[in-house]
């Protein structure tokens, strides 16, 4: 059935309740007259303001999905055009009594291109006195500019958003005031995301990158308590300079701790938060509170303790304390290498008992125990680089003149012992011995026994003691020659020269007061 009614009015022409009546009057009355099985019955009134109207369909061929009413709208140019439509617009009177459109229901012409056509509706409300479009229903979309509301407080329903692939979906399960994804690829969040409970994700993919994992984003991750995992915490990339405190990564570093202080840029500190390693602010140094552990070793209180080697990293270049900072005490059973130096500064240098120091691969061995230093091997050379014996001594016109100074206490011991190797303390068969007395004497000894005095007057003393008349050593003995001597000796001061003539049997001393030979005739 089709209702059709053309009605013309002037321009401004009013438009009055009874008007309006004459008119719906009108066109029931002529769908009345429609040949057909269908009967319209119309109630129409005009009451307090508003038009009420209920068009009931009777007596339908059949029961199903009818057409019960039409709204047809036909531009004068016989086609539509896109954003073209029309609307049913709802209005009433405010409580100033001015007439205002309260609700609009407009469809609007999308796409009128032939078989192509689209459509979308438009509900608009009143909304702070201006009227609001606030839900739009395209083919494919549906836009609510407000909010949307499912159910009251204390009393939900589930709400339900399926995916593109089957089971996939997000549920609000209002049972469990829950949100759940079910079988979703994954969670993407473009802005901020405030949750008031804990977030809690059942996925267990493994984080290789900052693009893997069960969590991933775009952005950093603020925290503002301590955050924990039960597995390892890894870092991919490098820190930079001005982090406050990170941790990085880089192929070539590895492991990269980079901090900002005012003091220390890195504080490592024990469980009782006490500094264990601090590194300065802006420094290359490290400060370590106690002792340090190598190889393996257990770390002493302070100091290092090693189980390996403590190598410098430039040969011959590097030092182990300095002119001004030195090391107290070095305990060591070797020092050094071929080609190194040792420079000891300090005032002290203690060798224990039995110390053995080799000399190009023990060729020269000196050897320190109970209060006897040794030299084994080789010729000891004092002012001289190539000693020709045992010990030689080169004064190169250095001062002082002396050459040996040989220095005793009060005691009576040996200055100066030249012995063959038969020599035993205090007994030589052949050696030489040269000792100062305490009185000044200087003693000259030999086969154990003294032999010559010097005394500190002057005197030459020759034995010790007088000699048996049947003794056959111990005698001083004065050159000799086969007649008078004829030559004059070499000038000596205050000295003279003796000689015995063989032939004459006679005494010669020089005289160097008449400068001649004077004798005594021996009987």
């Amino acid at each position: 059935m089709a209702l059709t009614r053309n009605k013309t009015w002037g321009t401004k022409e009013q438009l009055t309740s009874s008007d309006l009546n004459t008119e719906l009057n009108t066109m029931a009355n002529s769908g009345g007259a429609v040949a057909g099985a269908e009967t319209v019955s119309g109630r129409w009134t005009f009451s307090g303001g508003v038009i009420v109207n209920e068009i009931v369909a009777i007596d339908a061929a059949a029961a199903g999905d009818i057409k019960v009413a039409e709204v047809r709208w036909d531009p004068v140019s016989g086609t539509a055009t896109d954003a073209d439509g029309f609307y049913i617009s709802w209005m009433a009177d405010d409580d100033g009594g001015t007439e205002t459109e309260y609700g609009r229901q407009h469809l609007e012409l999308d796409d009128v291109s032939a078989a192509s056509d689209d459509s979308s509706w438009h509900w608009s409300v009143m909304k702070a006195g201006t009227l609001t479009d606030v839900y739009n229903l395209t083919g494919n979309t549906a836009t609510y500019s407000t909010q949307l509301t499912v159910g009251v407080d204390d009393t939900g329903y589930d709400v339900q958003f399926f995916g593109a692939t089957a089971g996939s979906h997000m549920l609000w399960d209002e049972s469990a005031d829950d949100l759940k994804l079910v079988g979703a690829a994954g969670l993407t969040v473009a802005g901020t995301t405030t949750l008031a409970g804990a977030l809690v994700v059942d996925d267990t993919t493994d984080s290789t990158s900052g693009t893997t994992g069960s969590i991933q984003t775009d952005g950093g991750i603020g925290a503002v308590k301590d955050i924990f995992t039960d597995a390892t915490l890894n870092a991919a990339g490098d820190t930079a300079a001005g982090d406050n405190a990170a941790m990085g990564y880089t192929a070539t570093e590895g492991l990269v701790l980079t901090g900002q202080g005012s003091t220390n840029d890195i504080t490592l500190k024990n469980d009782a938060d006490v500094a264990v390693l601090e590194v300065a602010t802006g420094a290359t140094t490290v400060k370590i509170a106690g002792g340090i552990g190598a190889a393996g070793a257990t770390p002493a209180a302070t100091g290092i303790r090693s189980n390996g080697d403590v190598i410098a990293v430039l040969d011959g270049t590097n030092d182990l304390g300095s002119t001004s900072v030195r090391w107290a005490n070095v305990y060591t059973d070797n020092i050094g290498d071929t080609g190194q130096d040792l420079t000891v500064l300090a005032t002290t240098t203690n060798l224990p008992s039995g110390h053995v120091t080799d000399y190009n691969g023990a060729d020269v061995t000196v050897t320190h125990a109970a209060n006897v230093l040794a030299i084994e091997g080789g010729n000891v050379g004092i002012g001289t680089t190539g000693p020709n014996a045992k010990v030689e001594i080169v004064d190169n016109g250095m001062s002082p003149t002396q050459v040996l100074l040989v220095v005793q206490d009060d005691q009576n011991p040996y200055g100066l012992i030249v012995a063959n190797e038969t020599y035993t303390s205090g007994t030589d068969t052949n050696g030489l011995r040269v000792a100062q007395l305490n009185n000044g004497d200087i003693s000259f000894g030999w086969g154990g026994s003294t032999r010559m005095t010097w005394s500190v007057t002057g005197s030459v003393i020759v034995g010790t003691a007088a000699i048996a008349t049947s003794a056959t050593d111990g005698f001083l003995y004065i050159p000799s020659m086969a007649g008078a001597p004829s030559g004059t000796p070499t000038d000596k001061a205050n000295l003279s020269a003796i000689v015995h003539d063989t032939t004459n049997n006679r005494f010669y001393l020089y005289d160097h007061v008449s400068n001649a030979w004077q004798y005594a005739t021996l009987t």
